[in-house]
Order: C-alpha cells, then structure tokens, then sequence
C-alpha cells in the first residue's frame, strides 16, 4: 500500500542489525558470595593434625549424649578402690554381669552411669580435653595398672623396690631430676595419690611414667601377659 514502510527500513532510514551494539543482560555470577568484610573469598582452614577426628581410646571417647565408648574406665575406677566387680555392682545397685559388660565393652554406660559408679567407690567423675594417648601412653598405662595391683596388694615390697631404684635413677638421670623429685614426694605421701599418679592418663602423669621407678616390680613373666592382653585389646578397639 502507498502507506506501507518496506521491510528492513524504519521512518527515519534503514534499521541497521549490528549485534555488538546490542546490549545484553548482565552475566548471572554463580559463584559462591564471599563471606569476608573485603570481599576476598575465605581460605580454607585446616585443623591441627592432633585436632582432627581420630579413632581414640574407649574411655576417653566422651559423646554428646552422654555415653562413653569402651571399657576401661570402669576398670580403672575399680581397680584403684580395690573392688571387685560383685563389691562394686552391690553398692551401686546393680549386677555383676552389668559390671562384667562395660568392663568388656559390650554394654556402653552412660556419663550418669559412671558418676554413680565412681561415686559410690568414693571417686568423682571429671572430663578433661586432652591430646590422643599414643600407643605407646597406652601400652605404659596398661603395664602401671598392673603395677598399681601389686602396689595394693603388697605395698611394702613395692614401695621399697621403688625407692632403690629411685637412687639409682638419679646417678643415671641428671637431668631428669624435677620428674625424679615428684617421684619421690608421691612415694612417701598417700597411696592414693601413688596409685593415682600411675594409672591417671593426663598429660603430666604421661610424661612421669616416662621415668618410673617400678622397674623389677612385675616379673617378665607378668610383663608378657600384660603385653598380649594389650595387643588383644588393640585389635579391638
């Protein structure tokens, strides 16, 4: 029609199709939004080897909810009362096969549990925070929980063979003599606090039983069942 604007042309001229001049919509950015106050992205942040989630000895597993993972530690507070595992269920209240179950592992006791347990043995429960036993901490452990028995059961033989090997520790040890010194202040204080310096796995009683003064008290003999019981309980675990 006389009126009609052929195609490709508009009022003024021609409509030139240049598609660089076209402007297009701004890119999505999917990446993630930075969290820091600059604008920078954040590092990843890795823990200490010592910090990172690792499969740890049963009684010092400690979860949220309130139950602990394996069995020594009602062993351990047994042990240090002197109990047996019937003396220690008649006074808290239960069997000796429940007692026999969490020494075992079979039976997991809550953190409530174990409060009422130690206390009925005279103890008091506390949870520390601390650094992985090695397997070596762990091994020396279980060898000063036997020593511990032998300590109850024949102090005076103990303590003697002790402090001889005390003297000779400090001609052999200069420069282990502070260690030495406590060692001394434990064996002429309270046997508790004796038997408690030997089967406490906290970072200093660690680094005590580094330079025991036990040796000779546990025949080889006694040795060796300490170490496949060992051995037994670490494929266990």
């Amino acid at each position: 029609s006389p009126g009609a604007v052929p195609p490709g042309t508009g009022a003024v001229g021609p409509v030139h199709r240049d598609r660089s001049r076209v402007r297009l919509p701004p890119r999505r950015d999917r990446s993630p939004p930075a969290r820091g106050g600059d604008g920078r992205r954040p590092q990843r942040v890795t823990a200490p080897q010592w910090l990172r989630p690792r499969r740890v000895p049963g009684w010092a597993r400690i979860y949220s909810s309130g139950y602990t993972d394996g069995m020594n530690v009602v062993a351990r507070l047994r042990r240090s009362t002197g109990l047996t595992q019937a003396g220690l269920a008649e006074l808290a209240g239960t069997s000796q096969p429940t007692i026999a179950a969490y020494e075992s592992g079979t039976k997991r006791p809550s953190l409530r549990t174990l409060q009422r347990l130690a206390s009925v043995a005279g103890l008091d429960v506390h949870v520390a925070l601390v650094p992985h036993l090695t397997r070596e901490d762990r091994r020396s452990l279980a060898l000063h929980e036997r020593i511990a028995d032998r300590l109850r059961g024949a102090p005076a033989e103990t303590l003697a063979r002790a402090k001889a090997n005390l003297l000779r520790m400090r001609a052999l040890h200069p420069r282990a003599s502070e260690l030495l010194d406590e060692w001394e202040r434990l064996l002429q204080g309270s046997p508790d606090a004796l038997v408690d310096a030997l089967v406490n796995p906290g970072l200093h009683c660690r680094e005590l039983r580094h330079v025991t003064p036990f040796a000779g008290v546990l025949s080889a003999s006694e040795r060796a069942a300490v170490y496949r019981e060992f051995r037994r309980d670490e494929t266990q675990r």
